[in-house]
């Protein structure tokens, strides 16, 4: 346990009606076509839902996925309650990093595609976004039904447009929390460099 410690891994939400875990796709870093590696936005993540009172009364799991990449080998969003993939726009001689969302996917004996959420969700509302989500998710999902009691029930019973307004409604009613862009600072504590160059092909 210790040893875990060191690693900042946990074992805590492993299991249970909470965020289960936060995935990346597995080349996240050397994808030649990622605008930016998600890593270190799916460990904040973590950080920020663990023990997060809006994760605490789910009616079932939550699943989240993030990738850089859009090619399906890697990119595994659109069988996950919620799925983050890489985006940049530039503005006014910038680049701003953001994400395209999905929600509501799933597999087991139903399984559901999850559907687009917004084409650019910007960095630093990806906290907030998925605080907004669970709370939505906390209030309005099955609970007394199990087996319905996923967020892909309830993203198909509302339909996308619905779902969206009380996400955004959800999301104004938020309590301001610094952590939300305070992680981006932390981002760089997380970077890697791989071993190897990756190769062509």
């Amino acid at each position: 346990m210790r040893a875990l410690d060191r690693a900042e891994m946990t074992s805590k939400e492993a299991c249970g009606n909470v965020v289960r875990n936060v995935c990346a796709a597995g080349n996240g870093g050397v994808a030649r076509d990622e605008p930016f590696d998600v890593t270190g936005h799916g460990l904040e993540l973590t950080r920020f839902l663990l023990r997060h009172p809006d994760g605490q009364s789910l009616g079932r799991k939550v699943k989240i996925y993030l990738s850089g990449t859009d090619a399906p080998v890697w990119n595994l969003g659109a069988f996950h309650d919620l799925g983050f993939t890489a985006r940049t726009r530039g503005t006014n001689g910038s680049t701003r990093r953001g994400f395209r969302v999905v929600v509501g996917g799933g597999l087991a004996a139903v399984p559901y595609e999850a559907v687009e959420y917004t084409n650019f969700l910007p960095e630093e509302e990806l906290l907030p976004f998925t605080q907004a989500v669970l709370r939505v998710f906390a209030i309005h999902g099955e609970k007394a039904n199990r087996a319905r009691a996923r967020m892909k029930f309830l993203v198909a019973k509302w339909d996308i447009e619905r779902f969206r307004e009380e996400v955004d409604a959800a999301r104004r009613s938020l309590e301001h929390d610094d952590e939300w862009t305070a992680y981006l600072g932390r981002l760089t504590r997380w970077d890697d460099a791989p071993p190897a160059r990756p190769r062509d092909g």
